[in-house]
C-alpha cells in the first residue's frame, strides 16, 4: 500500500532548518534521535510541513545544580 504525498507539503532538511530558524545539523540530529519523522524518496530525505509544525522542543540543556543552604555559623550544607 502506498500513500499519496503532496510534494508541496514536503521540505528538504535545509528548508526545514530555515523554517525553524536553526541549522541543518540540528534538524539531522532530531531525525537521528527519532524526534522528527522523514519521508525517504529516491535516497533524499524530506520532512512534511505537518511533522515540522507539530514538533515541540523540550527544555533541553543541563539540569540546574542543587542549591546550598547556609547554616547559622557560615557553614554550608547541601540541600536534598
Amino acid at each position: 500500500m502506498t500513500k499519496s504525498i503532496d510534494p508541496d507539503e514536503l521540505l528538504t532538511v535545509a528548508q526545514a532548518a530555515a523554517e525553524r530558524g536553526t541549522t541543518r545539523q540540528a534538524i539531522n540530529y532530531l531525525i537521528r534521535q527519532g524526534k522528527l519523522e522523514i519521508v525517504d524518496i529516491a535516497g533524499k530525505r524530506f520532512i512534511s510541513r505537518q511533522t515540522l509544525a507539530a514538533f515541540k522542543p523540550g527544555s533541553g540543556g543541563r539540569p540546574p545544580k542543587a542549591r546550598k543552604k547556609k547554616l547559622d555559623k557560615g557553614r554550608v550544607q547541601n540541600s536534598q
